[in-house]
Formats: C-alpha cells, sequence, structure tokens
C-alpha cells in the first residue's frame, strides 16, 4: 500500500476516533445529569425522614457513592485538553497542495494516536464511574426500601 492509498483510510480512522470521543462524552453527561436527579430524589427522601430514620446511615452512604461518581465522572469530561478537530475534507484539501502526502498521512496517524490513547483511558474511567453509581444506587434503594 503506497501513500496516496493509506491517507484515507488514516483519515477515517481518525473521523471514527473523533466520533468515538464525542461519544463517550455524551454518556458522560449523560451520567451526570442522571445521577444529579438521583442524588435530589434520595437527598428529598432522606430529608424527609431524618428524625425517625434508623437506616439513614445507608441512605447516606448511597447519597455520598453517587456524589463520587458524579465527581469522577466531572473529572472525566473538565477541564478538556481537547485534541484539534479537524475538518477532513477542507483540511485535506487545503494541505495537500502545500504538503506531501506522506506528511499529511503521518499527521493524521498522531493525532489519531493520540486520540485512542485518551479514549481508551476516559472509557476506562467512565466504566469507574457508572460502576460506582451503580453502588450508591444500590446502597440507596436499599436504605429507602429498608426505612418503608
Amino acid at each position: 500500500m503506497n501513500e496516496d492509498e493509506f491517507l484515507p483510510y488514516a483519515l477515517s480512522r481518525y473521523e471514527q476516533e473523533y466520533q468515538r470521543h464525542q461519544n463517550l462524552d455524551s454518556k458522560a453527561f449523560n451520567v451526570i445529569g442522571f445521577v444529579g436527579i438521583m442524588v435530589s430524589i434520595f437527598s428529598f427522601i432522606v430529608g424527609g425522614k431524618i428524625p425517625t430514620n434508623h437506616f439513614l446511615v445507608i441512605n447516606i452512604i448511597g447519597i455520598g457513592f453517587l456524589f463520587l461518581s458524579m465527581i469522577v465522572t466531572i473529572v472525566i469530561v473538565f477541564p478538556r485538553k481537547t485534541i484539534p478537530a479537524i475538518n477532513s475534507k477542507k483540511y485535506y484539501e487545503k494541505l495537500s497542495k502545500k504538503e506531501s502526502v506522506a506528511n499529511l498521512t503521518k499527521a493524521y496517524v498522531q493525532l489519531t494516536t493520540r486520540f485512542v490513547w485518551r479514549n481508551d483511558r476516559k472509557a476506562k474511567k467512565l466504566k469507574c464511574s457508572i460502576i460506582i453509581m451503580l453502588i450508591g444506587l444500590a446502597f440507596s434503594f436499599l436504605g429507602t426500601i429498608l426505612s418503608l
């Protein structure tokens, strides 16, 4: 495979990783929103039963795990050190006139490599955040059920 044939593949791979990056951010924001709603609901439940609830500690532990999940997810998304998005067609047309195809291909491969590394790290952290959220939900539901 020569350089001219490899460039469209490198460009396509870059666009796939950029889309994966956007999808992971979207999932992270969904987790933040869901956890925020759950924290609000369980805080309302705990707040109404403070004087009579013997299982208050279980609810508070659950809310603590939910907050931890939210913090981990926020750390995943903010502060964002973004890899510059390249409008592939415009970038390709503009730079292919000035630079050799080899340099352009090398630039896309380097950007894609950075994206893969960051996306893999982000996916692992998001997985941990979701596990923490599930633990928090389990404690909160258990505390709520036991306090009925």
